[in-house]
């Protein structure tokens, strides 16, 4: 990334980013031949060469454009799905809205204004967003698991043992020739699992 300045001379400058979008307004006044390094928090800045103008240096990295998330939905337990993953998972629910505050254009049924209509949940920085089905359009899940990824084989099989109880387990967390462990289960709500400990990490 390449910024210049006005009058005598031109200053280019370099942008080293980390992942991340920040947007950096900084102003620098450099003696001419001057090699600068400046560091921010989306990276580091380095003065090819300076000026004796005063430079205005707007950084925008770009920003991330798109985000894949799996959207599940429950038969109406969604809330207490996710106050049981917070609870074994040692997950966080971030946000979660029932049917109360919708426009009444809705018409929501009285029995479902306390039921999810969008509810947040992030599992050591990663995300799982879910609701519970409007009434009459709940199908059972199928074609898919939730991955889990644990690094330790005992912590693993702890969170699948959590996560089979009250539920099913298709197949029983043991060690396989790709991972120090490995399970599939349906939980309680009806959701499917897989729990992997790699052997890579």
């Amino acid at each position: 990334m390449t910024a210049s300045c006005p009058g005598h001379g031109a200053a280019l400058f370099t942008l080293l980013r980390r992942a991340g979008t920040h947007s950096l307004r900084k102003q620098k006044k450099m003696d001419p031949g001057l090699a600068a390094h400046h560091t921010a928090k989306s990276g580091v800045l380095r003065s090819i060469r300076g000026t004796s103008e005063r430079c205005e240096i707007i950084i925008n990295p770009k920003e991330q454009t798109m985000q894949v998330n799996p959207y599940l939905f429950y038969n109406g337990n969604c809330e207490a799905a996710f106050k049981y993953y917070e609870q074994i998972l040692g997950a966080k629910i971030e946000a979660m809205l029932t049917h109360e505050g919708a426009p009444e254009e809705m018409q929501t049924p009285p029995e479902w204004k306390k039921k999810i209509m969008h509810a947040k949940l992030s599992i050591d920085g990663e995300v799982i967003m879910a609701g519970d089905a409007p009434p009459g359009h709940f199908r059972p899940a199928q074609g898919f698991s939730v991955s889990l990824t644990v690094e330790n084989p005992a912590d693993a099989e702890r969170k699948f043992k959590a996560l089979a109880e009250g539920g099913s387990v298709t197949m029983a967390f043991t060690p396989t020739f790709f991972s120090n462990g490995f399970g599939m289960c349906i939980d309680q709500f009806g959701i499917p699992w897989m729990v992997n400990c790699p052997m890579n990490m």
